[in-house]
Formats: structure tokens, C-alpha cells, sequence
């Protein structure tokens, strides 16, 4: 199947061919006109046409049925590949002159032709599916030839140029090159290859050229070989093989009297000549329904590619209240509609219409993909474009692979709503999804919920009803457990109901990952520390410090806690809040008690100051003062506290402030700035 357009259909009545148009035999239903212009280049070999169309399901699997005819007589031709979703290219044999033909198909009791005709013209290129062996050598690589398969696809091709499988995008892929090489004169040809990985090139023949092995493509032509070659058309092969990651392929040549080796162009292959194929017909049946689903576009969102097709009903003209089922779940009306998909793959597209007063109906399979061909095409579309449409898909009744490329595609737009929707899909499929997928998407969704849209009430349905599903899942549960503390911790400020469910996690579950109790351990002790208990959040701090997973030794830990606290202060001094609370955290990770010694607080109220949260700088400051009131910073935490009070203009606290600072921190650095400040009016700054 080519890559463009799975179905490129040109709409036109079958009837402008004339009198040959009577139909050929009664046991085929079905049949499409094709329209080719021969080449008339008066190269060596037969005129050889090529033709891509869809039998919509309506021909055998393999193509064994397809038949090629001109004027009521059989044309030599070859399927060169039949696609699981019903797309054919054929091969056929040409008249010099112009001469209109007709595929014809859907005749399940055909049988496969016997007459063997193989093209006469072109350069022709099936891809393969890798199935093992080695290559080190031409006998290893022919027999992974041989035993490689299905074909991803098959058509008439340019050159022996390419760096991906055209027909289906995999990364382990065979292709086999074999057409006609048109040797202007006779004289000794030099041919080279380049590829990853192995490659071997054959001239009539003859081993021209190999590039052996497991490797990577070479940009100079090391690989090569000489034959001498009479002039006219060469049988040529060239046989590739990727093994994984990016491949690439590549086939160079030097005539005689030429300079230097080059790619061997286009137009050193005999040429084909490419033709268009009709609307359907259907014998005894002119309200039957024909399909054009075409690649309209792509847009890509990290990886993930969203592929946009476009659809039309080609026949019967008078169809009306045309309906479309695309396969991935999805609907849409009209005599044209567009789709986007989320993902590749085989899906089973369904039309209703009304034509002739009769309600009618059509079904096929269509492959969705990428447009391999223009892959180093830079300009592609904004996935962001799509956006607007997507959002009003059903996500309820989205395929199960569509609807988790959705959840992927989201994520990495960082598209909310599209996130919420995905994830509201994917929790209401049940037994569809296991209980770690099941986890993953709650917790997602729950965050969301809490973060972007505010709505912790909301947040805690989600996990009430995690909870319920992966109950039998001790470490899950008591993840949703904690997490449904941290929703009233740091959402609802609900102290108590957090700590609650933080003690269900160390109370009830035991044998949990170590990194689950840490957490919640950590946690606790943040509850207790705001509470200004310093002995139970020493103590949750200490349980949590004994579970690190990777420990200090007495040497490390002050060069460790040094190295972060000086590029948490770093970045705070260029003015980067973001990079200065990252350390911190690393800091609070890694040494629990450092939230109780008051140096890392202090820091978390200076980047919320950075922040221009004051409400969340005034916190940090008030826990340092209560729950640690001898810190060696609780002075400088004072007189910072002083500072914001004086901007709420509350003299009063102001001065209360600088007192304790004077009165009980006297050895602090900041404690002969509050005594001046003291005797101002009101014990405001001077």
C-alpha cells in the first residue's frame, strides 16, 4: 500500500470508455475503470503500468481474484501487493498506444492466475517483516530473506534512496529492490552501497557491491565493486536489511567516462507509467456505495503523531444523510467529513446513505497511518489545531488503543481538559485496564482536579473510588490512602483528617515499599512540625531518615547537605525561585531533619518571597519560630516576619517581633538591627 493516500480514487463514469465497457465475465461483481498513459520513452523493455486501488473488502485477501482487462480481453499483470485492508497495486503489461483498462475483483471462486508475469520496466520495492538471522555474509542475508515476510507493502519506486520503511514506519524491516538498470554503453561500472545495515547489491546476477553486516550507514563510498556490463537493460537487485532504530539505504554507481561515483538517479531506471483508478461499479448494482479515504494531514505531540484523513462518498451521486462510523468509536454526517486519529492501525470504516429511496450501506477496512513520505518534511501541522475537535469526541466509546494514545497525546500537549477527558474514559473501562493502569490514571486525574481546576472535593471522589478498586493491592491502597491525605493537607487544610489517613498508611498496612512509609512518615512529621511538636516531627523525621535508600556515611552528609544548601542559596541570589525550591526539596528529601534545624525553612519563606507569596512565606516563618524557637535562625525568621507585618501596617505585631527577637535571641546577627528599629516610632524600619 502506498503511502500518500491508502485510497486514491480519480471520480469519473465508467461509461466514457465506449464501447469496450460491456462487462467481461458475469462471475466478477465488481470492477474499477483505470485510466494510463504510456511513457512513450522508448526505453528497453515492455510498456509497464502501475495502479493502486481499493476493492473495499469486496476481492479475496491475497488479490488471487483480480483480473486486468482491455477491450473484453485479460492483460498480463501481477499483484505486486494485497493489503489486509482491502488496497491492491498492480503491475500490468501496456499497448504502446493509449488504451483505457478495467480491474475487475470479487469473485470468490476465482482462482489464482496461472500465467507468471513479472514487470518489464521500473524499480520495484516490497518491504518486509524481519524475522531473524544474520547477515555477515550473502548466504546468511538470503536465507533471512527468504524467510522474512508478510510484506508491509510493494510499489514502483524513484531510486535506492530512503532512510525508513515506507509502507509501515517499523524499525525491523527487509526490503527487496528488483527492476531494470539502463546501461547506456558497454564499459566497466563501478557500485557501491551504503546502509544500516547490511546490503547487497546485484547487477544481472552478479554481485556488484556489499555493505555486510550489523552497522551503521558510511557517508563515503568504501563499499564497492566493478563489473563490466554490455549496454541496454540490466537486470538490477538490492537487497536491504534493518535490524532496528533508524535505517537507511542507499545504491551509488559510476558509468564509464564519469569522474567520481554518485547515486544512481531516477532516470537511470527503464521508466512505468503511473495510472488512476475510477469509481466502483457493481454489477447489477448502481446505488452501491464507493469510499475515498484519503491522508489530509499530521501533527505530532512529542512522538505520538495525530493523523488527520479526509472521507467522501465517490458513488452514487444522488446519495443523501450520508453517516460515518471511522472504527475507533468515533461518528460524523455528510458527504465529506474529516477525522482525526490518534493512532495508526487497521479500522473498520462503516457508511450508511439513502439513495434511490433505499436505505444503503457499505463496510471496509482502511489502514490509517503516517505519510511515510514526507517524514523529513519539517512543516507539519500544530497538533494543537486539532485540539478543538477532539474535545467534543466521545470518549466513552473511543477503542481502547485509540483511547490510550489519547491519554498519551494530552499528556504531552499538557492539554488539561483533553487529560481529564482521557482519564474519565480510561477508569470507567473496569476490568479492561489492571490495577497499576487503574492507580496511574486516578492519580493523574486526581491531580488535575486538585491542581488545574481546583476542585479538591472532586479530587477525593477519584480516589475514594481507587481506593475501592485496588483494595486487595496493599501498596497501592496505601498510596491512594496518602495521597488522599495529601488533598487535605495541602488543599483543604484539613490537619487532622490528613494525619487520619497518613496513620491508616503506618498503622495498617505492614510490608509496604519502604518508599511508601518514607513518604508518609515525612508527612507526618510536616503536620507535626506546623503543629510546633518538635519531638514527633523529630521522630516521624527519624523513622523516614532511617529508611533512605541510599545512606550517608558520617563524612558524606555534611559535604552532601553543604553542596545543596549553597545552590539552593545560588540560585536564589540570580533570582530563580524554581531552581532554588528544587534543591530544597532534594535537600528535605535526602536529610529529614533539616526541616526542623531551620536553615532550609528560612529558604522556602525567601523563595516564596521571590514568588511574591506572602501568605506562603509567612507560614514557612511562623512553623520555624514555633516549632523551634532556639534555631539559630529563628532571628533572622523574626525579623523577616517583622518586615511583612510592617507592610500589613500592624505596628503592634511589628513591635512584638522585634522585641522577642532582642529579648531571647540576642546572639543573633539580626538582633542589633531590631533594637534600632525598636527605637522608632512604632518599631517600624528607620
Amino acid at each position: 500500500m502506498r503511502a500518500v493516500a491508502p485510497f486514491l480514487l480519480l471520480s469519473m463514469a465508467a461509461n466514457v470508455f465506449g464501447a469496450d465497457d460491456a462487462w467481461w465475465k458475469p462471475q466478477w461483481t465488481a470492477r474499477r475503470p483505470l485510466e494510463i498513459n504510456p511513457t512513450g520513452s522508448g526505453a528497453p523493455g515492455g510498456e509497464t503500468g502501475v495502479v493502486e486501488f481499493t476493492t473495499l473488502g469486496r476481492a479475496a485477501a491475497d488479490g488471487k481474484d483480480v483480473r486486468i482487462v482491455a477491450g473484453g480481453q485479460p492483460v498480463p499483470y501481477k499483484v505486486m501487493f494485497a493489503g489486509s485492508d482491502g488496497s491492491c497495486v498492480v503491475a500490468l503489461k501496456m499497448d504502446k498506444e493509449t488504451k483505457h483498462y478495467f480491474a475487475y475483483f470479487g469473485n470468490e471462486k476465482a482462482e489464482k492466475p496461472g500465467a507468471d508475469w513479472e514487470p518489464e520496466r521500473g524499480l520495484w520495492l516490497e518491504t518486509r517483516r524481519m524475522n531473524g538471522g544474520d547477515c555477515q555474509n550473502w548466504d546468511q542475508m538470503k536465507d533471512l530473506v527468504a524467510k522474512s515476510g508478510p510484506a508491509h507493502g510493494a510499489d514502483a519506486v524513484r531510486q535506492v534512496f530512503v532512510g525508513w520503511d515506507p509502507f509501515s514506519g517499523q524499525d525491523r524491516w527487509v526490503s527487496v529492490y528488483k527492476g531494470w538498470l539502463n546501461c547506456k554503453e558497454e564499459g566497466d561500472y563501478t557500485f557501491a552501497t551504503s546502509s544500516d545495515d547490511a546490503s547487497f547489491v546485484f547487477v544481472d546476477g552478479k554481485l556488484a557491491a556489499q555493505f555486510p553486516g550489523w552497522h551503521g550507514a558510511e557517508g563515503q563510498a568504501r563499499h564497492t565493486g566493478k563489473l563490466h556490463l554490455t549496454g541496454g537493460a540490466k537486470r538490477f537487485e538490492y537487497y536491504h536489511v534493518n535490524g532496528g532504530g533508524d535505517g537507511l539505504m542507499a545504491a551509488f554507481w559510476q558509468p564509464p567516462g564519469e569522474k567520481k561515483i554518485a547515486q544512481i538517479p531516477a532516470d537511470a531506471f527503464t521508466p512505468v507509467a503511473r495510472g488512476k483508478a475510477g469509481a466502483l461499479e457493481v454489477k447489477d448494482d448502481p446505488n452501491a456505495l464507493d469510499l475515498q479515504a484519503e491522508w489530509a494531514g499530521e501533527g505530532y505531540a512529542g512522538e505520538r503523531a495525530l493523523i488527520r484523513y479526509r472521507f467522501r462518498v465517490l458513488a452514487p451521486k444522488n446519495a443523501k444523510e450520508v453517516a460515518w462510523s471511522f472504527g475507533d468509536g468515533q461518528e460524523a454526517q455528510g458527504d465529506e467529513a474529516e477525522h482525526v486519529f490518534f493512532r495508526s492501525g487497521l479500522f473498520e470504516l462503516k457508511v450508511t446513505a439513502k439513495a434511490g429511496g433505499k436505505e444503503i450501506q457499505a463496510a471496509a477496512k482502511y489502514e490509517v497511518h503516517i505519510d511515510f513520505d514526507r517524514q523529513a518534511d519539517r512543516q507539519k501541522e500544530d497538533p494543537k489545531k486539532y485540539l478543538e475537535r477532539l474535545h467534543a469526541y466521545k470518549y466513552d466509546a473511543l477503542d481502547m488503543l485509540s483511547l490510550q494514545a489519547a491519554a498519551g497525546t494530552f499528556g504531552v500537549l499538557e492539554d488539561v481538559d483533553g487529560q481529564i477527558a482521557a482519564a474519565r474514559a480510561l477508569l470507567a473501562r473496569g476490568a479492561q485496564i489492571n490495577d497499576d493502569a487503574y492507580y496511574e490514571q486516578a492519580l493523574l486525574l486526581q491531580g488535575l482536579l486538585r491542581d488545574q481546576k481546583k476542585y479538591p472535593d472532586e479530587a477525593l471522589k477519584v480516589l475514594d473510588a481507587a481506593e475501592e478498586r485496588v483494595k486487595n493491592n496493599k501498596n497501592l491502597r496505601a498510596k491512594v490512602l496518602r495521597e488522599r491525605g495529601d488533598v487535605y493537607y495541602f488543599y483543604k487544610k484539613d490537619l487532622d483528617r490528613a494525619l487520619l489517613e497518613y496513620d491508616k498508611v503506618v498503622g495498617r498496612y505492614f510490608g509496604l515499599e519502604d518508599n511508601i512509609v518514607r513518604v508518609t512518615k515525612l508527612r507526618i512529621g510536616d503536620i507535626q512540625r506546623e503543629r510546633g511538636n518538635y519531638e514527633k516531627a523529630a521522630a516521624n523525621y527519624t523513622d523516614a531518615d532511617r529508611l533512605r535508600l541510599t545512606p550517608f556515611t558520617p563524612e558524606q552528609a555534611p559535604v552532601r547537605t553543604g553542596t545543596l544548601l549553597h545552590s539552593a542559596e545560588d540560585f536564589l541570589r540570580r533570582g530563580d525561585a524554581s531552581e532554588a525550591r528544587k534543591w530544597v526539596e532534594v535537600l528535605e528529601w535526602e536529610f529529614p531533619l533539616e526541616r526542623l534545624r531551620g536553615q532550609s525553612t528560612l529558604l522556602r519563606a525567601k523563595i516564596a518571597l521571590l514568588d511574591k507569596n506572602t501568605e506562603e512565606a509567612q507560614k514557612q516563618l511562623e512553623t520555624l519560630e514555633r516549632v523551634n524557637p532556639d534555631s539559630p535562625y529563628t532571628g533572622e525568621a523574626l525579623f523577616m516576619l517583622a518586615d511583612l507585618y510592617e507592610k500589613e501596617k500592624n505596628a503592634e505585631k511589628v513591635q512584638a517581633l522585634l522585641k522577642e527577637l532582642v529579648d531571647k535571641h540576642s546572639d543573633s546577627e539580626f538582633a542589633p538591627k531590631a533594637e534600632e528599629r525598636l527605637k522608632g516610632k512604632g518599631g517600624g524600619k528607620k
